[in-house]
């Protein structure tokens, strides 16, 4: 069991990494957008879609340890997320597993801050766009 646990904590420090890579595009799509390139922010955006792509798989990947280590506990793996494995089995790991929890809820925030961020930049522009051509 702790050979699972040493892979998910694995999965949750790429995880972090990738999130960090996605964090960095929306800065730089903000910029972009404030700028008016194009070009730019279609570079961007394949390169958010490439790596939402990776962010999947290895969600998918999770999932699959996920499922291994309930079946090992003997709980659903629908029960199953990083605080309840911290309670259901003392291992060595869990101080790092709840160190990477707390890091990627702080980094899903700050995705969601700046997208919604980014999305209201978007409306606008678009909207100043059409009133610009429709005058």
């Amino acid at each position: 069991m702790t050979g699972l646990y040493k892979i998910l904590a694995n999965i949750l420090a790429r995880k972090l990494v990738m999130y960090n890579e996605f964090i960095t595009l929306l800065r730089k799509e903000w910029d972009i957008v404030t700028e008016y390139s194009l070009e730019d922010l279609q570079e961007v955006t394949q390169k958010k879609e490439l790596l939402s792509m990776k962010m999947q798989a290895l969600e998918e990947e999770r999932s699959r340890v996920v499922q291994s280590i309930s079946e090992g506990l003997g709980v659903p793996a629908e029960q199953l997320n990083i605080n309840a494995l911290i309670r259901l089995r003392k291992d060595p790991l869990n101080i790092k597993l709840a160190e990477y929890r707390k890091r990627l809820m702080a980094q899903i925030e700050t995705i969601k801050n700046l997208n919604e961020k980014n999305r209201g930049l978007i409306n606008r522009s678009s909207l100043y766009l059409k009133q610009s051509l429709s005058f």
